[in-house]
C-alpha cells in the first residue's frame, strides 16, 4: 500500500477497530481520521468508547489530532498528557507523541 494511505481497518463483530495511518492526509477510514502518522485503537462496549492512539514510526516529535465519529456523554479517564478536544458532535481528542517511543496513549468515554 502507498506509504500516504491508510491501511484498511480490521472491524471484528465484538466493536474494535484497528486502523494505522502513514502519514498526514490519510483519507478518514471506518470513522476515524487523524492529524497525521498514527496507529489507532478504538472499542465501543456496554455503553463505552475506548480510544488508544500510537506512533507507527516512533518518530513523531509532535501532537496528532483524533477523531472518532459520534458524540462522547462524558469523560472516564484519559492518559497522563491525553487532552480531550471535543465530545460533541464527534470525540475529539490530541495525544502528545513526543518521546513516547511507540507507547499507546488511552481516553475512555461514556457514549
Amino acid at each position: 500500500m502507498h506509504p500516504s494511505s491508510s491501511l484498511l481497518p480490521l472491524v471484528p463483530s465484538d466493536g474494535v477497530t484497528m486502523t494505522n495511518f502513514w502519514a498526514t492526509g490519510a483519507p478518514k477510514t471506518a470513522g476515524i481520521q487523524v492529524s497525521g502518522a498514527a496507529s489507532v485503537v478504538t472499542q465501543r462496549a456496554d455503553g463505552t468508547l475506548a480510544v488508544a492512539v500510537s506512533d507507527p514510526t516512533q518518530r513523531r516529535t509532535d501532537t496528532v489530532t483524533v477523531t472518532v465519529d459520534g458524540a462522547a456523554t462524558g469523560v472516564v479517564s484519559t492518559d497522563s498528557g491525553v487532552t480531550v478536544v471535543s465530545t460533541s458532535p464527534n470525540t475529539t481528542i490530541s495525544v502528545p507523541l513526543s518521546g513516547a517511543a511507540g507507547r499507546s496513549f488511552t481516553a475512555r468515554f461514556t457514549v
